[in-house]
């Protein structure tokens, strides 16, 4: 169990001044699919992310915790939707290699490990493709 007793913003300062974690609770008993598509389908995280923050002592317990995307994320149609369409065609991708590579897929996978000292997140992208 994750636990801390310092002021903060509502944000954990990390080892790294580079990244932060921000925890978000829902409201009164709000449900937390409702919280999730609220921040998703508004602005809502926006205006969270840009109020100003105040100070205030609070006990935290973050429980221990890892996730991580299962299975991971295809990436092919959400590509084609922001308009990377010849990835998937006709692409040139000979400084990549010198026989004419064919990309069939894109994949991502994300794991966020929260333990007693610190959290970790980790990514990774890959393609699957075929030479012609």
């Amino acid at each position: 169990m994750l636990l801390a007793r310092f002021h903060f913003p509502c944000v954990y300062p990390h080892s790294h001044d580079r990244y932060e974690l921000l925890i978000i609770l829902p409201e009164n008993n709000e449900q937390f699919s409702v919280l999730v598509k609220t921040i998703s389908e508004t602005d809502k995280l926006g205006r969270i992310l840009d109020a100003p923050f105040y100070s205030q002592m609070a006990r935290v317990r973050v429980p221990r915790f890892k996730l991580a995307m299962t299975p991971s994320l295809a990436l092919k149609d959400t590509l084609k939707e922001m308009g990377i369409t010849r990835l998937f065609g006709d692409a040139d991708l000979r400084k990549i290699a010198d026989e004419p590579l064919f990309v069939s897929d894109v994949v991502h996978q994300a794991v966020l490990e929260v333990n007693k000292t610190d959290a970790v997140a980790s990514a990774a992208s890959g393609l699957s493709g075929f030479a012609d």
